[in-house]
């Protein structure tokens, strides 16, 4: 149904049409300034699946539910995803996109640890590995448009930069193309790219870090892999338990910006009066308003739990 518009009430009942408008209007502010914001996070894994890192696979399937869990107790409006790779240039099957009903994203975590849980850690040839391939193709995934994009590096091998296995690469060649996939990083508006590698491939990766549009608090973070897989279980939980503070932290920046947002919007516009509505009136105001503007506002209501 329609709302009607001015034109279509008589004269007479014009005011009573303004009115129930204002009344609805009010309504929505009142709505947004006691409706805690929850920021949205996409969170999408970058996971080396070659020989050497089942301790990965286990430790993302195994530990997932925990991250996610204090995503939930902050109010946070989570999604997560991954790619696993290997090699282009030698394994069958060098990329592995999970898919959850066809989409790469997810709020199901049993559904996510189910998937994981299938990806075998083979594979690799040569030491270098496909991780720039690997990002390329994550900062190409379906982020929701207002969410914080999240990307997170897990790898124990440089990047391959040669068309082929076992052909020397240096530090310049390597660090070449990891700018150049930061400069894909930086066009695809990532928020924040985080890695977990070794301490001698940290700064051919750091342009990675570098290309996210967070700066400081909540930014990207480089992780000592080192550190992660001497401590077995409880190195992974400590890396997840940094990692998680990081994401809280850039989702509750955001949250904040879009509280203060709502309250400018909550400013009467310039030589306007607002009317002071109380929490137990607003039941009554609603019943005040016609049918057709109490349609429109239901509908506003169904769209914003949507999102």
């Amino acid at each position: 149904m329609v709302p009607p518009t001015r034109h279509q009430f008589p004269a007479q009942n014009r005011k009573l049409w303004l009115r129930e408008r204002r009344i609805c209007r009010w309504l929505r502010l009142l709505i947004l300034s006691r409706t805690p914001l929850i920021a949205q996070v996409d969170v999408f894994i970058v996971l080396d699946v070659t020989g050497s890192m089942t301790w990965a696979i286990n430790g993302v399937r195994d530990r997932i539910g925990g991250f996610v869990a204090k995503m939930r107790e902050n109010k946070i409006d989570y999604r997560i995803g991954l790619l696993a790779f290997r090699d282009l240039t030698i394994d069958p099957v060098p990329m592995d996109l999970l898919l959850f009903d066809a989409q790469p994203f997810t709020s199901d975590v049993d559904a996510f640890r189910k998937q994981v849980g299938r990806l075998m850690s083979m594979g690799g040839g040569d030491e270098p590995e496909s991780s720039l391939e690997a990002v390329d193709k994550a900062c190409q995934q379906p982020f929701r448009k207002g969410a914080i994009k999240v990307l997170l590096l897990i790898t124990d091998a440089p990047p391959k930069v040669k068309p082929r296995q076992n052909i020397p690469q240096t530090l310049a060649e390597e660090l070449a193309g990891a700018k150049k996939t930061a400069a894909v990083v930086k066009d695809k508006e990532i928020d924040a790219v985080h890695i977990l590698v070794r301490s001698a491939d940290k700064d051919t990766y750091q342009p990675l870090v570098d290309a996210g549009r967070i700066k400081g608090a909540g930014g990207g973070k480089s992780f000592n892999l080192v550190d992660v897989v001497s401590e077995d279980d409880g190195g992974f939980n400590a890396f997840l338990d940094s990692f998680r503070a990081e994401v809280i932290v850039a989702a509750k920046t955001k949250s904040d910006e879009g509280k203060q947002t709502d309250a400018e919007a909550m400013q009467p516009a310039p030589g306007a009066s607002m009317p002071v509505i109380a929490d137990e009136c607003v039941m009554r105001q609603v019943g005040f308003v016609s049918g057709g503007h109490r349609g429109c506002l239901a509908r506003w209501l169904d769209r914003r739990r949507s999102r």
